[in-house]
């Protein structure tokens, strides 16, 4: 069942124009840093040969599908919920032999797979370098793709507890960008090394430079699989209370 609704939220994504508009969009950004990047290497090659190409380019691809995904997935996750809520077909999917847990978790994988898609999609130019020439740096590679896929997990998991809040979309996709720009600006001012400040431990784009570095450490990969676990948890209760109210 799960699977089912997936699979149901996904083809939902892509019955719009949006959906396609998106992935053009991905294309667009990745060609265009991605070109930046590699001229930015050329033309200082001597003082950035020892960091390697691969960092230069991927590191500026990723950095900036951060801040991609951080606008973009509050506003596609706003209506994961809601939309059930104000079409009134809430009640008839918890009055289906499914829990709320399973209803919560098809709709975050739906919505996760068309993520990870585009993810792909911001990878291939990338990933074509590294076809094509000798010296890619392929765990890096692996490590900032796993960055990215983790990003966007947390992000849907913040969005779909925001969107089981609130009826108002819009609302729904403030509370989750807000919630999600301050996990990503908490280390700002903070460095990453100093055991005295607890904002890095905490903080989102913290935990994501780091994987982008390509230094893998388990302590990041748990905080975005914690984070992403709570935020549905969270939203699996808020939708159990909300179907007690309706059903009352």
């Amino acid at each position: 069942m799960i699977w089912m609704l997936a699979k149901r939220e996904l083809q939902q994504i892509f019955q719009g124009f949006g959906a396609y508009a998106l992935f053009a969009s991905a294309v667009f950004i990745s060609a265009w840093f991605f070109l930046v990047a590699m001229e930015f290497f050329i033309l200082n090659q001597a003082a950035l040969a020892a960091r390697g190409y691969s960092i230069v380019v991927l590191g500026a691809v990723a950095n900036t599908s951060g801040w991609f995904f951080l606008c973009l997935v509050p506003f596609l996750s706003m209506s994961l919920i809601n939309s059930e809520w104000r079409q009134h077909s809430l009640i008839l999917l918890l009055s289906s032999p499914i829990s709320a847990w399973q209803i919560i978790f098809g709709k975050y994988l739906g919505l996760w797979a068309f993520l990870s898609l585009v993810s792909i999609t911001l990878l291939l130019m990338p990933l074509s370098l590294g076809l094509l020439n000798q010296g890619f740096d392929w765990g890096l590679f692996f490590s900032v793709a796993l960055a990215m896929l983790l990003l966007n997990a947390l992000l849907t998991a913040i969005g779909l507890y925001f969107s089981s809040l609130s009826q108002q979309a819009f609302s729904a996709a403030i509370g989750s960008f807000s919630v999600s720009l301050i996990l990503w600006v908490l280390d700002s001012s903070a460095n990453r090394y100093n055991d005295d400040n607890i904002l890095p431990v905490l903080s989102l784009s913290a935990h994501y430079k780091a994987l982008l570095s390509g230094r893998f450490d388990s302590g990041d990969v748990l905080y975005f699989v914690l984070l992403s676990v709570l935020g549905l948890s969270l939203a699996t209760r808020q939708l159990s209370q909300r179907g007690h109210v309706l059903s009352n």
